[in-house]
């Protein structure tokens, strides 16, 4: 049995030339639902929800998906605010990032619904890092705009 070689997805490593193998998934085995980072601090008095999730790009999408035969409309992407900067007061002018969301304080059911730990191990492997909390680029009251539910 040969060992998978991870895959280090960030831009600068992602050649579309090299055919790459995914990390195997065994879906066999029984798994328990993913243990998420901590959350925020202030996940209940923040204006913003927060979404756990990848920081990427348009391009890093469309590479993976030519790269792996992958429909990319299969994850779903948020734009969020960085981490470690204030809420500016023009979201016109701030430095927004793209994340491939996995899951939203936005309600029980969003935050509850986790994939297994394999699987979650395995997304942690594809985008070379664990996920991590950013805070949604809309305010609370304008969750619904996203059309997540």
């Amino acid at each position: 049995m040969t060992k998978a070689v991870p895959v280090q997805c960030s831009l600068e490593d992602l050649k579309i030339e090299e055919k790459q193998e995914l990390p195997p998934l065994d879906i066999s085995l029984p798994s328990k639902r993913a243990r998420y980072p901590r959350l925020p601090d202030d996940v209940e008095t923040c204006d913003r929800h927060y979404v756990l999730g990848w920081i990427t790009s348009e391009t890093w999408m469309e590479d993976f998906a030519m790269k792996y035969h992958s429909n990319p409309e299969h994850l779903t992407t948020m734009t969020v605010i960085p981490e470690g900067i204030p809420v500016p007061e023009n979201l016109d002018d701030a430095p927004l990032e793209l994340v491939v969301a996995l899951s939203f304080t936005a309600s029980r059911y969003l935050f509850w619904r986790r994939p297994t730990r394999a699987q979650y191990k395995w997304l942690s492997e594809v985008f070379g890092s664990e996920p991590k909390w950013f805070r949604d680029v809309a305010l609370k009251k304008h969750w619904d705009q996203h059309g997540i539910y």
